[in-house]
């Protein structure tokens, strides 16, 4: 596992919540220690960059700006123009005034872009606006795919519900989504922390998003069975390594990781 570069999902690879699972302070001490490259990308679009900063470095983790990609931060690499309509909360709106563009609040300007993402204040008339931007041709990206995503009231909507409100209403796929499973999101990561994908793996907790979008964009996986990862049996495992060739390695727990690395 000689990788120069490491992809790392956040909750419930990293963290659960806020606080650090066993072995990760270690983990990515013997990363910086080696001069390997390491970055967070998460599809999680609701928090600004300064946010994650924060929050991470509460758990003495060691990320800077130039080393986390959120789902909201990837979509803005996509906006052509410069107006934008915004479904979404205060880690997407963030992103799009650091892209420079202008936020576009109603109908009485045209937009060139509508961007959605996670909103838990999403309503009637969020869609409606979108709905006439998109058929009046401005380019329709959704940042993440996730319909849903489990909470401490159990599962609940994820942007893919909005966007797939968007997309009926307007009878019209969006024209890109990004996040993760979609190969835009490991592509932007790659870029930003140098390299190649070809020297790179992604270590993830979900199959669907972290594992098996990453094995198709040509990385080397890693499955850790905290989070989601949990969940998964060995026969499930097993079933995935055979019809589709990943994960290249799954640990219970992110310790065993750091163990196999050195050994």
């Amino acid at each position: 596992m000689n990788y120069s570069t490491w992809l790392f999902d956040g909750d419930g690879v990293l963290y659960i919540e806020n606080k650090i699972l066993g072995g990760v302070t270690r983990l990515l001490k013997y990363l910086s220690d080696t001069g390997k490259r390491f970055g967070l990308i998460t599809n999680n679009s609701t928090k600004t960059l300064n946010q994650y900063l924060s929050r991470l470095h509460g758990m003495d983790l060691p990320f800077t700006e130039t080393n986390i990609l959120t789902s909201a931060y990837a979509s803005t690499k996509f906006i052509k123009g410069e107006k934008v309509y915004v479904v979404g909360e205060e880690g997407l709106i963030d992103a799009c005034k650091r892209g420079g563009f202008a936020i576009v609040l109603d109908r009485s300007q045209n937009a060139d872009a509508v961007v959605v993402g996670m909103d838990r204040c999403f309503d009637y008339d969020k869609m409606k606006i979108a709905m006439y931007h998109v058929l009046n041709g401005a380019k329709f990206i959704g940042t993440n795919p996730d319909k849903n995503f489990p909470s401490a009231e159990g599962l609940i909507p994820g942007a893919g519900a909005m966007i797939s409100a968007i997309a009926s209403a307007a009878e019209r796929a969006p024209d890109i989504i990004v996040g993760k499973p979609e190969r835009y999101m490991f592509e932007e990561a790659i870029k930003m922390l140098g390299g190649t994908r070809y020297e790179a793996v992604m270590v993830g907790d979900r199959f669907e998003t972290d594992i098996l979008g990453a094995h198709r964009y040509g990385l080397d996986t890693i499955l850790v069975r905290t989070g989601i990862g949990a969940r998964y049996s060995d026969h499930d495992i097993e079933n995935w390594q055979k019809e589709f060739g990943c994960p290249k390695y799954v640990f219970d727990n992110m310790d065993e990781l750091f163990k196999a690395l050195i050994s």
